[in-house]
């Protein structure tokens, strides 16, 4: 009964894993790496968890085993997909948008706004 357990839910979960794999190369789902990041860092430490607390060996809990290859595996294949260009860094500061004044008062014009510099600390009087 174990054997056919372990079998269960492995192939279950490859197949989860396949089927999410390919719809990402095909462009139909965009996942959030950070979401997948921390599914893998919270399987492992669920795992790490369990496996300290006796004598078990990861066998003992195939799901959480098995969720862990399918957790990094999604989370690889997010980063062969999107390429460098999706790394995990810093935000960078938004620059709002120009709006008309509702009030009369003039709006703020941020500095380096017309190249696409991104400035937001230096204000321009209009």
């Amino acid at each position: 009964m174990r054997t056919l357990s372990i079998s269960a839910v492995v192939t279950i979960n490859l197949l989860i894993g396949v089927r999410y794999v390919w719809l990402l190369r095909k462009h139909r789902i965009s996942p959030a790496l950070a979401m997948w990041v921390f599914f893998t860092i919270a399987t492992v430490g669920s795992l790490l968890t369990y496996l300290g607390e006796g004598r078990f060996s990861p066998l003992d809990n195939i799901l959480n085993t098995a969720d862990i290859l399918l957790v990094a595996g999604v989370t690889v294949a997010i980063l062969s997909v999107r390429g460098s260009k999706h790394a995990l860094h810093p935000l960078r500061p938004r620059v709002p948008e120009p709006r008309a004044s509702s009030c009369g008062f003039p709006v703020p014009r941020y500095q380096g706004h017309e190249k696409g510099l991104g400035s937001t600390s230096a204000l321009v009087s209009t």
